[in-house]
C-alpha cells in the first residue's frame, strides 16, 4: 500500500524535499537564503516555503526590493534584508541596495548560540562572493545548497568545490541544478541522506500535482452541477408531459360530450316544436360545458387542431 504523502513541495527542483529528508528531526529549524534579483517567489517556487510552513524561520537576503516586500508580508517570522550579499560591507551612504556580508547580518541577529541548519545560495555567477562574505569557519550551516549554472566540469564549479573544501565542507551531490555540501562535523549524520535527489519514497507531492488535483476537483464539481441541472430539467419535462397528456384527455372528453349534445339537439329538432323544452335544456347543457374549466383549458389545443384540418 502506498503511503499518504506527508510533505508538500514547492521548489521546482524539489530540493526542499531533500532538505526535509535530512533535517526533519530538527524541526523547527533555521535557514539562511540568499536570492538574486528576480529570484524565487516566496509563495510559489521557493526552496524554503515548505520549511517555513513546518515552523522554520530564518534570514533572507535579496537586492530585489519588490521580492523583499512580498517576503516580509508573507513570512512574518523571517528577517528579510534588502541588500546584495557580497564579500564586503559597503560604506555608509552608498546607493541602495547596499552590499552586505552575510556574516555581518547574521551577527546582528543574536544567533551566536543557535544552529543554522541550511543555507541556500541562489545567486549564480556570484556564489563565491556570497560564500566568502559568510565566513563559514565562524558560522557553520549544516547543509549548504548552491545553485549553479555551469556544468560539473566548469571552472567556476571547480573553484566552488575547492573553496568549500577549504572551509571544511564535503560535496555530496550535484542534482542537476544545485551543488550540495555538508559540514564535516555533520557528515556522519547527514551525508547519506544528501547523496540523491527527491524520489517517490520521500512521500511528497509537487506544486504541479496539487494544481492538477485542484483543477480536477473543480471540473468534477462542475460536472456534478451539470448533472443536477439535467436531472431537474428531466423532471420538468416529465411534469409538463403529464400536464399535456391530461389536457389532451380532457379536450377529447369535452369534444365527445359536445358531439353527444349536438347529436341530441339534432334529434330533438327533427321531432318538431313539441320538444322545445328539451332543446332549451340541451342548449343550456352545451353552454355550461363551454364555460367549464376543461373546455377553457383545452381551447389552445382545439385551435391548433382546427388549423391542421383541411379547409373545404
Amino acid at each position: 500500500m502506498t503511503a499518504t504523502p506527508t510533505f508538500e513541495s514547492y521548489d521546482d527542483n524539489e530540493e526542499d524535499v531533500v532538505l526535509w529528508r535530512a533535517l526533519r528531526p530538527q524541526t523547527p529549524g533555521r535557514y539562511v537564503e540568499v536570492l538574486q534579483a528576480g529570484g524565487n517567489e516566496p509563495e510559489d517556487t521557493s526552496a524554503t516555503r515548505a520549511l517555513y510552513e513546518k515552523g522554520w524561520s530564518g534570514l533572507v537576503v535579496t537586492p530585489d526590493g519588490e521580492l523583499a516586500a512580498r517576503r516580509r508580508k508573507l513570512r512574518e517570522r523571517d528577517v528579510t534584508v534588502t541588500a546584495t550579499a557580497s564579500r564586503r560591507d559597503a560604506k555608509a551612504g552608498t546607493p541602495p541596495p547596499p552590499e552586505r556580508r552575510v556574516s555581518s547580518l547574521i551577527g546582528g541577529l543574536g544567533w551566536d548560540a543557535s544552529d543554522i541548519h541550511a543555507m541556500i545560495v541562489d545567486f549564480p555567477d556570484a556564489e563565491l562572493s556570497v560564500l566568502e562574505g559568510t565566513d563559514l569557519t565562524a558560522w557553520r550551516p549544516w547543509i549548504v545548497v548552491v545553485r549553479a549554472r555551469e556544468e560539473p566540469a566548469g571552472a567556476g564549479r571547480a573553484n566552488l568545490q575547492a573553496w568549500m573544501s577549504s572551509a571544511g565542507y564535503e560535496q555530496t551531490m550535484f542534482d542537476g541544478a544545485s551543488v550540495w555540501f555538508v559540514s564535516e562535523e555533520r557528515s556522519p549524520l547527514l551525508a547519506a541522506k544528501l547523496r540523491y535527489p527527491a524520489r517517490p519514497f520521500d512521500s511528497y507531492t509537487t506544486r504541479a500535482f496539487r494544481a492538477a488535483q485542484s483543477r480536477l476537483a473543480d471540473l468534477e464539481a462542475g460536472l456534478a452541477r451539470v448533472e443536477t441541472a439535467a436531472s431537474e430539467l428531466r423532471s420538468d419535462v416529465a411534469a409538463w408531459r403529464s400536464k399535456a397528456v391530461s389536457a389532451w384527455a380532457a379536450q377529447r372528453c369535452a369534444v365527445a360530450e359536445r358531439d353527444e349534445i349536438a347529436a341530441e339537439l339534432a334529434a330533438v329538432g327533427a321531432d318538431g316544436c313539441g320538444h322545445l323544452g328539451e332543446i332549451e335544456r340541451l342548449q343550456a347543457d352545451l353552454a355550461d360545458m363551454r364555460h367549464s374549466t376543461s373546455w377553457q383549458v383545452t381551447a389552445p389545443l382545439r385551435r391548433v387542431a382546427s388549423l391542421r384540418k383541411p379547409h373545404p
